[in-house]
């Protein structure tokens, strides 16, 4: 799934955003403003209560995708040392694949699989665990 089929909520939406994203001139930004201005300003008050609805739920989605992206990108240096397999049989009672799956968003009997905050928190713990693992076992080596 597209990033911007993830954040807008509705087609017209998406189609709005991919005429502004085509634009190439500030004029013609400006213009485009100017037409989306006069449309808003003729529309009732259930269908601009709608259209901030809207506008609301694509600014949550933007900050739900953020935060994922996030988590992937944080865990790109550690993950060619630590076994997401392991982390996801030991510290979630779950299978191999299920950690994976909610870090890549990947759909699961057609659902976009992600993960709750509580998991994360749990993730968390998990690699502050294994963090302490690490540096209990160098520490304790020797040369004797």
């Amino acid at each position: 799934m597209e990033l911007i089929d993830k954040i807008f909520p509705s087609a017209e939406m998406k189609a709005e955003f991919q005429q502004y994203e085509s634009l190439q001139t500030d004029g013609q930004r400006e213009a485009f403003f100017s037409d989306l201005q006069s449309k808003f300003a003729s529309e009732s008050k259930e269908e601009h209560a709608e259209r901030v609805n809207k506008a609301l739920e694509a600014g949550q989605n933007a900050v739900e995708e953020l935060h994922s992206l996030i988590i992937l990108k944080q865990l790109e240096s550690v993950s060619p040392y630590i076994s997401l397999a392991e982390i996801s049989r030991k510290y979630f009672g779950k299978s191999r694949g299920w950690l994976s799956q909610r870090l890549h968003e990947n759909p699961v009997r057609g659902k976009i699989m992600k993960l709750k905050p509580d998991e994360v928190k749990t993730l968390q713990t998990a690699l502050i665990d294994i963090a302490d693992k690490l540096r209990n076992t160098a520490m304790s080596l020797s040369f004797t």
